[in-house]
C-alpha cells in the first residue's frame, strides 16, 4: 500500500532532509515549496498525510494551509512544523495549527527517528 505525502517546504536543505529521512519506506512524496502552489496540488491529487511548515513564502501560511483544507477535508491527516521565532512564539503558532485540525505539531529541528515514527503513526494508525 502506497501512502501519498506532500511536503510544504521552503527551505532546499530541510526538503532534502525529510525526503532523504522518508524515501526508505513505501511512501509517495511530492515536495513544494509554497502553500499556495500545496493548495494547487490539493486540489488535483489526494494525500494521506501533508508536512508543512508554518512559514513559507507566498499569500499562505501553513495555518492557513491547514483551516483551508480541514474546512473541506475534515479527514486530512495534516502535520505542521516550525522552527521560526522564539520558544513561545512557535507553541502559539502549532497551537493554533492544531486548533485548526492538524493532527500534530512539531518543533524544529527535528530529529531522523521522531519524524519517521511520527509520519508511520499517521500513515497507518
Amino acid at each position: 500500500m502506497c501512502i501519498n505525502i506532500l511536503i510544504v517546504e521552503d527551505d532546499e536543505m530541510a526538503q532534502g532532509l525529510f525526503v532523504a529521512i522518508l524515501e526508505d519506506t513505501d511512501y509517495v512524496i511530492n515536495v513544494t515549496d509554497t502553500c499556495d502552489d500545496a493548495m494547487k496540488l490539493i486540489s488535483k491529487n489526494s494525500y494521506d498525510i501533508i508536512l508543512t511548515d508554518v512559514e513559507t513564502p507566498g499569500k499562505y501560511n501553513g495555518v492557513d494551509l491547514v483551516e483551508e483544507v480541514m474546512e473541506n477535508d475534515p479527514s486530512q491527516k495534516i502535520i505542521v512544523m516550525t522552527g521560526n521565532g522564539m520558544h513561545c512564539d512557535q507553541v502559539k503558532v502549532l497551537s493554533n495549527a492544531r486548533m485548526y485540525g492538524a493532527v500534530h505539531a512539531m518543533l524544529k529541528p527535528l530529529h531522523n527517528q521522531e519524524l519517521k515514527d511520527i509520519v508511520k503513526r499517521y500513515a497507518y494508525g
